[in-house]
């Protein structure tokens, strides 16, 4: 069980899509998500949603207009990304992609192709 896409074959599990959204967030903004708002200041996600004194992240607003803050502060178990967001996120999933051989790498070129698809059939690409 894990992250399924309406199109293409990037299926993965949920720590892989946030490892890769982790190493995203490093290379493009050096920033690290375990710090901002809803993701886990420790890394274990069981731990952290059962604390009731979970302190705040960092803030997103520095990072809302760049192209990869719609994937950064995407749902990982729903929702979609409308053709506007693909256009902005795809060119660096591309990069990225291309910039080594880790499951990090190899599962943003996946969902690069997943992006292609549905913009290709002019839909968005369904997370669920």
């Amino acid at each position: 069980m894990g992250l399924a896409f309406s199109h293409g074959d990037a299926d993965m599990t949920y720590s892989n899509f946030n490892n890769m959204r982790r190493a995203l967030a490093k290379h493009y903004l050096d920033i690290d998500l375990n710090e901002m708002d809803g993701y886990t200041s420790s890394g274990n996600v069981a731990k952290d949603w059962l604390r009731i004194d979970r302190p705040p992240g960092n803030d997103w607003e520095p990072y809302k207009e760049h192209d990869l803050f719609p994937l950064l502060n995407h749902s990982d178990c729903g929702g979609h990304m409308s053709a506007e967001e693909m256009k902005k996120v795809l060119p660096l999933l591309n990069v990225f992609s291309n910039q080594g051989d880790l499951r990090e790498h190899i599962n943003a070129g996946r969902l690069a192709q997943a992006m292609m698809e549905a913009l290709s059939e002019c839909e968005a690409l369904e997370f669920f």
